[in-house]
């Protein structure tokens, strides 16, 4: 059985080795489902969710398909490619599921949900309200 020291100990490697893999919506599925199964054994106290909530929202773009690189007018500029897709292992398949697309679009933003939601969750809005005292503000000048 997993312990909140167990998840403390390779939660940082997990996500190294994700970054680590770009452009596969499979792993990306099964670091999601990890990382779920990891919020439920460690605290936002304990863990800088952050760095998995900036990778996240950085992969959103991927994930939704939006357009990276643009035209221009001016014919020096280069053009992009569209972003490519890596392949996954035939024999993780089965952690994947063998559901319909429709069914695995489903998941996927589910756990990109839940993962999104818990790592701004309230954790953050107390950290924002205990901070927005203009006395207790950082001098910025």
């Amino acid at each position: 059985r997993c312990s909140s020291e167990f998840y403390l100990e390779v939660m940082p490697q997990w996500l190294e080795s994700w970054s680590n893999v770009d452009r596969c919506p499979e792993f990306d599925f099964l670091w999601m489902v990890m990382f779920c199964r990891a919020r439920k054994y460690v605290s936002p106290e304990e863990y800088d969710w952050g760095s998995l909530r900036r990778y996240l929202l950085t992969q959103c773009g991927y994930w939704l398909q939006i357009p990276v690189g643009g035209v221009s007018a001016d014919k020096s500029f280069p053009r992009a490619a569209p972003p490519g897709k890596r392949s996954f292992p035939s024999r993780l398949k089965a952690f994947v599921g063998s559901g319909s697309k429709y069914e695995e679009g489903i998941d996927f933003v589910s756990k990109v949900t839940k993962l999104l939601v818990f790592c701004a969750g309230p954790h953050t809005t107390k950290l924002l309200s205990e901070n927005s005292d203009p006395d207790k503000m950082p001098d910025v000048s």
